[in-house]
């Protein structure tokens, strides 16, 4: 959560705060790994349909409810 807020932090949502890549070191995804530029677009856009056709899904949620989110994020140029 802390990286994504950063990435936001600039308005666009591009794996950047600022001209700064973001890295993700010491964090689930690995250490040393840099955020992907997607990852608050079409990345989470694919995170979210994935988890929500998982039996993970504890929510009640499914892909068709969230679809016009799920959209926007996956069409998203970033900009916020």
């Amino acid at each position: 959560v802390t990286a994504m807020m950063s990435d936001a932090s600039d308005g666009m949502m591009d794996g950047k705060a600022g001209s700064t890549q973001i890295s993700m070191g010491g964090m689930m995804m690995g250490s040393n790994n840099m955020m992907q530029s997607t990852a608050g677009s079409s990345g989470l856009a694919t995170a979210m349909t994935t988890f929500l056709g998982s039996s993970a899904n504890a929510s009640g949620l499914t892909a068709t409810t969230m679809n016009a989110l799920i959209q926007k994020l996956a069409a998203s140029n970033g900009q916020l």
